[in-house]
């Protein structure tokens, strides 16, 4: 009788500047982020990811709640609402339904009501948004986000609504090893690789990135036999467009090599694609038979499944759809499910954000991405010395990029930890210096227990070098390799 109650009362905001949200059964306080909002009984809080998210739902609504204090940076209130929303320029995806700038707590807010279709492969999928940017002060936001499975929004504009800001913000952080390791398969091959180079008493072990390899190996023979040094992990990135490389896959294993091989679902020959088809079925063949190959190859693989994903540059990063990261959350359990109904027990989860959020907001954290435990065997850090040959990028030593995000995961994560590829450029200061001072400086890490070199180029728009990581530019910077590794 409550809920219809509810129902009832709820029916009668047409629009969001209603305040009387008397008969929802609850009011939430959180005293770390210094809010109140009125949610119904049944709901769930789930405030583990402290000073990120709090989570409220029941059976048919989902809030996340967010902070962002944009202080120090160029970002503020106009901003952010204007780059977050970009996703609703995709209108063959995404429907806008209601925009206005109201009044929520006395408070200058911008509110979005939007939708997109079903996705067939989430369960209770909910696809009807509003959100909510409350402004505090030109920097300091709050951000509600709500769906439903509902084509009638007035619940959640009543919830959103009634949102009030109750004091300051406090500094919240998450447990020290809040995030654990998980079982592994039985996979003998793959449990032997994990202890040799994963376990807590593995020392560090050297992979690399050369672009020709494991395909063919002339080049990376040429630098092994200049350093001395076999490189145990390669890595190997491919789209949609083709099923998996088991021909390099097996190149590998002969030379007794493993590979990091990274799966990107955005891109293919055939343009963008998107992870509304996968999660509409689409790939379902596509993966099956992935998996299936994954598994005859009967050697351990490193998946790594969507990298950088925290970083706009990737098609499958929440920035391009709803700011709703719970569906990349979903695209990776979807594949993962796939290969576990497929028996594929030589497969190690590699889960690699970047080391900073593009674009820098709370709904982007990286670690709203993670897909939980069950999933992920090991935790992967990616951040370059980029140099300074792009704008706004600049040069920056190993410690300035690894310290502060190695100590936190270090923290967090019970979970192995690697550097799945980084490197540095040749613009912007002495390369040969700063491999030397990394060499130092990363015996400080002793959680990395893999690290894999970047050996390659990125280029601007007009097909310039623009960031050179090669390891043998300079050709100095292999002899530092050679005489370190020897050690």
């Amino acid at each position: 009788m409550k809920q219809i109650t509810l129902l009832l009362l709820l029916m009668t905001y047409m629009s969001v500047p209603h305040n009387d949200v008397s008969n929802v059964a609850q009011t939430y306080v959180n005293n770390d982020l210094g809010y109140s909002i009125e949610i119904y009984n049944d709901m769930q809080v789930d405030d583990s990811l402290k000073g990120i998210v709090t989570t409220i739902k029941n059976n048919d609504i989902t809030l996340n709640i967010y902070y962002d204090d944009f202080t120090g940076t160029y970002n503020n209130y106009k901003t952010y609402v204007g780059y977050s929303n970009n996703f609703l320029n995709d209108t063959r995806n995404h429907t806008l339904l209601e925009e206005q700038n109201i009044e929520i707590d006395g408070k200058p807010a911008h509110f979005l009501a939007y939708t997109r279709g079903k996705l067939a492969y989430i369960a209770n999928d909910k696809n009807y948004y509003c959100s909510a940017e409350i402004k505090v002060t030109d920097k300091k936001v709050y951000t509600v986000i709500a769906k439903t499975n509902k084509s009638n929004l007035t619940e959640l504009k009543a919830i959103i609504n009634s949102f009030k800001v109750i004091g300051m913000p406090q500094n919240a952080t998450i447990p020290d090893k809040f995030f654990k390791k998980k079982a592994l398969s039985t996979h003998t091959k793959t449990q032997e690789l994990y202890k040799t180079y994963f376990s807590d008493n593995a020392g560090l072990t050297w992979g690399i990135f050369e672009p020709d390899a494991p395909y063919d190996f002339n080049a990376l023979d040429n630098i092994e036999s200049i350093t001395n040094y076999d490189f145990k992990f390669l890595v190997r990135y491919q789209g949609l467009s083709r099923g998996l490389p088991q021909e390099e896959l097996k190149n590998a294993e002969n030379k007794n090599k493993y590979v990091e091989l990274t799966l990107q679902t955005m891109n293919t020959n055939a343009g963008e694609i998107d992870i509304y088809e996968i999660l509409n079925g689409r790939y379902e063949e596509y993966f099956s038979k992935y998996a299936r190959d994954i598994k005859s190859l009967n050697t351990p693989v490193l998946f790594r499944l969507n990298n950088e994903m925290n970083g706009d540059w990737c098609g499958y990063s929440s920035y391009f759809y709803c700011k709703d990261p719970e569906l990349y959350v979903e695209t990776w359990k979807y594949i993962y499910n796939i290969f576990r109904r497929n028996n594929v027990t030589n497969v190690l989860w590699v889960w690699n954000p970047n080391h900073k959020d593009f674009p820098g907001f709370k709904f982007n954290h990286a670690l709203m991405y993670y897909p939980g435990d069950e999933y992920v065997d090991i935790v992967g850090l990616t951040a370059y010395n980029t140099g300074n040959y792009f704008k706004d990028e600049y040069w920056t030593s190993f410690d300035e990029l690894y310290a502060d995000y190695y100590s936190e995961y270090a923290r967090i994560f019970e979970k192995p930890l690697m550097i799945t590829e980084f490197g540095s450029s040749t613009f912007g200061g002495d390369k040969v210096e700063w491999v030397k001072d990394m060499f130092d400086s990363i015996k400080n890490y002793p959680r990395i227990k893999v690290a894999i070199w970047w050996s390659g180029t990125d280029r601007d728009e007009e097909g310039n070098p623009g960031r050179i990581y090669r390891i043998d530019t300079p050709i100095e910077v292999l002899s530092v390799f050679r005489d370190n590794l020897a050690n």
